[in-house]
């Protein structure tokens, strides 16, 4: 019986051990390309970029404050138009709010005041709308300023038919008052309608409303506090300008100069002032 054990090896001698391996093989490869950013082209276009870029956002920071200088003046313009307007009151209200005070039931004090104060009404509704025709409105409230002329004509065909009253009598008399109180109310929201527009334009532009009334409102002529809108030469509420102004004008304003509707010797003046003949 044969032994096992361990297996004695073969030696193959030289010939049968395996080659060292060779140095690894050199691959010629080809020069290696630069990025184009790195590249001299490369970098003149990314110079042109930015300089563009920082033209661009030059522009865009000029443009935004141009519009901001802009947006200001506008709103500024709006304002002084919603002094002249205010001016302009100084000569509506008292007509439009005496005819609001009226009645609309006939009796002798109706008639009475109704014939002592038509004349005068439509007398300082034809100034008002002489002053409102010099006007020069924004572009923007171009509109707005026609409302106004067209309530002031509103307002002086409504003391036209008051005085139709004063020939009628009964029923027919009952029924013109009743018309001309309604032709009243329709003035006065179209002059209110203006004011919306106004106030929407100045909304618009981040300013604040312009605080006008229609003119037969409590307060309507009320002047601007100092300092306030208004004041330039066509009769802004803040510094009683030249032709008319809550502060007190040379020629016609809140205190009532000497041609004045709103403080003449008739009615007792206006709302403040210190006018040169007020």
């Amino acid at each position: 019986m044969a032994l096992k054990g361990k297996k004695k090896a073969s030696s193959r001698g030289s010939a049968g051990r395996r080659a060292p391996a060779g140095a690894p093989r050199h691959v010629a490869t080809g020069p290696r390309d630069t990025p184009w950013y790195q590249t001299t082209r490369g970098r003149i276009i990314g110079g042109v970029i930015a300089l563009a870029l920082v033209g661009v956002l030059a522009v865009l920071a000029l443009n935004a404050r141009s519009n901001s200088a802009e947006r200001t003046a506008a709103a500024e313009a709006l304002d002084r138009y919603a002094g002249q307007v205010r001016a302009l009151l100084q000569r509506v209200t008292p007509p439009a709010g005496e005819m609001a005070a009226l009645p609309s039931e006939p009796s002798a004090k109706t008639l009475e005041a109704i014939e002592d104060g038509a004349p005068q009404w439509k007398k300082s509704l034809q100034e008002a709308g002489v002053q409102a025709g010099a006007m020069t409105p924004p572009e923007e409230v171009t509109e707005a300023h026609g409302l106004f002329i067209e309530s002031m004509l509103l307002y002086g065909s409504t003391a036209t038919t008051y005085e139709l009253a004063l020939d009628a009598g009964g029923e027919a008399q009952a029924g013109i008052l009743a018309a001309a109180a309604e032709e009243r109310g329709h003035a006065e929201s179209v002059w209110a309608a203006g004011i919306g527009i106004l106030d929407g334009e100045l909304a618009d532009l981040g300013a604040d409303p312009s605080g006008l009334r229609p003119p037969s409102s409590p307060g309507a002529a009320a002047p601007q506090p100092e300092g306030g809108t208004g004041g330039d030469a066509t009769g802004g509420a803040g510094g009683g300008g030249k032709d008319g102004g809550a502060g007190g004008a040379k020629d016609s304003g809140a205190g009532g100069g000497k041609g004045d509707p709103g403080g003449t010797k008739g009615d007792g003046g206006g709302d403040g002032g210190g006018g040169k003949n007020g």
